[in-house]
């Protein structure tokens, strides 16, 4: 087949409805190096960068004259910057996201670059967080910047559905949340802190549960502080201890609540508002603090309520205060999981933890011991299934126990020691194998 038929029948399956599944048929049958180099064009404008650069690599060295080879050449040394700089933006992204700011991570690198992507992860993050205007303006940040038409879609629907969820919390009754201070604050594990935000200074059980509720995210909320009054989540505040019914003359009094109610703005996502703005008020905290805030509200002559939900919450702190002791510490085991050891390793404690074994990548037994070394190595690496439940059930499978223990010799551990932990040992484990699911412990 000539080059003149070649290029009639390229021209054809650009015009027909599927080109780039014509031209992989075309270049099955001839082979050609023109039709490498379109399909390399197609995948380009679909951002399939690496297979984009596999065909016009191809093209290059099918091409016979040098005027199309340096074409083809252009082609794969400005995909391979491209690819190098996308590269380089994708590792920072992930870097940011994993860091103990990414917001602020991500924000720095945008300055930085000015790239579509951080953007778009910029407003991923704040869409997350609640924050829907901010969410809406670096996604169409992300609209206007990203060059690809896939990306521009996916940026588009975004800012649909984010102008959509704002439209229907206009439509709301509007609900402002008033969540209680606690007693427990942050200065009892750390007194090198002078000022800290507020949500992040009061740790007692009533701030610790109400930051896991999605009405913490989805509507505006301040809190009630007895020293302070009504502020803003991310306002700073120093130490005191000061309760509200108990330290009357301490506390902050009844006239510094009405001019708060009346006069002062808080701020939520980036627009301000007043306390008597908002229709229904509800109180997240203890049934005496919304007694007495409950006569300063009636003067006034706003809605304030215990918040409904949060009655059957109150009731049941005891019990949620134990989960959300699992909490922490599951997902520091969980970030350990990223960085097993051999299973024979001799750093293995002979202290009290959980521990995972791991088989290419996958967690397949959950385990806990007050001898993590004897355990782990004695038990189950050198043990028999009399010994090892593990082993046990590995033999169903494998056979014998030789086969067992060359398994076993070359999987992973992950292990955690857990005397400083706030929960029990059997309690994390049993929760990490309900979230992990793995196959040897059912």
């Amino acid at each position: 087949m000539n080059w003149i038929e070649i290029n009639n029948r390229i021209e054809v399956c650009l015009k027909s409805s599927d080109p780039l599944s014509c031209l992989l048929r075309l270049f099955e049958e001839t082979g050609d190096g023109m039709v490498a180099f379109r399909i390399g064009e197609i995948y380009q404008k679909r951002g399939e960068i690496d297979k984009a650069l596999r065909y016009y690599e191809i093209a290059y060295d099918r091409f016979p004259l040098p005027k199309y080879k340096n074409m083809a050449k252009q082609k794969i040394e400005s995909l391979k910057r491209g690819l190098m700089d996308w590269t380089e933006v994708n590792e920072r992204i992930r870097n940011c996201l994993s860091s103990s700011s990414p917001i602020k991570c991500l924000k720095k690198l945008y300055d930085e670059t000015k790239d579509g992507m951080v953007a778009f992860n910029l407003g991923e993050l704040f869409e997350t967080r609640g924050d829907l205007n901010e969410a809406l303006k670096y996604y169409t940040i992300a609209h206007e910047k990203f060059p690809l038409k896939e990306w521009k879609e996916r940026a588009y629907k975004r800012i649909e559905s984010v102008k959509a969820k704002l439209a229907e919390e206009e439509k709301q009754t509007k609900v402002l949340f008033i969540v209680s201070c606690t007693r427990s604050k942050i200065w009892e594990k750390d007194e090198s802190k002078k000022y800290v935000p507020a949500k992040y200074a009061y740790i007692g059980k009533t701030m610790r549960i109400w930051l896991t509720l999605e009405e913490s995210k989805k509507y505006p909320w301040i809190i009630f502080s007895s020293k302070y009054g009504f502020i803003d989540p991310d306002h700073p505040i120093k130490n005191y201890d000061i309760h509200f019914v108990n330290d009357r003359d301490k506390a902050v009094s009844d006239i510094t609540l009405l001019r708060q109610i009346e006069h002062y703005e808080f701020e939520y996502n980036g627009r301000s508002f007043k306390i008597k703005d908002f229709d229904v008020i509800y109180f997240v905290g203890s049934r005496e603090y919304y007694d007495e805030l409950k006569k300063i509200f009636d003067r006034v002559g706003l809605k304030f309520e215990m918040y409904p939900r949060w009655i059957p919450l109150e009731n049941k702190k005891s019990v949620i205060d134990k989960v959300l002791n699992l909490i922490n510490p599951a997902l520091k085991f969980l970030i350990l999981l990223n960085n097993p050891q051999k299973i024979t390793s001799a750093d293995i404690p002979d202290e009290e933890g959980v521990y995972a074994i791991i088989h290419d990548g996958e967690v397949i037994y959950i385990g806990s011991s007050n001898n993590l070394r004897r355990r782990i190595l004695d038990n189950h690496l050198r043990g028999s299934k009399d010994k090892s439940v593990l082993r046990a059930k590995l033999i169903d499978k494998l056979g014998s126990e030789k086969a067992v223990t060359e398994f076993l010799s070359k999987c992973e551990v992950a292990f955690m020691t857990t005397k400083d932990i706030s929960c029990s040992r059997k309690a994390l484990e049993h929760y990490l194998i309900a979230m992990l699911e793995p196959k040897y412990n059912s």
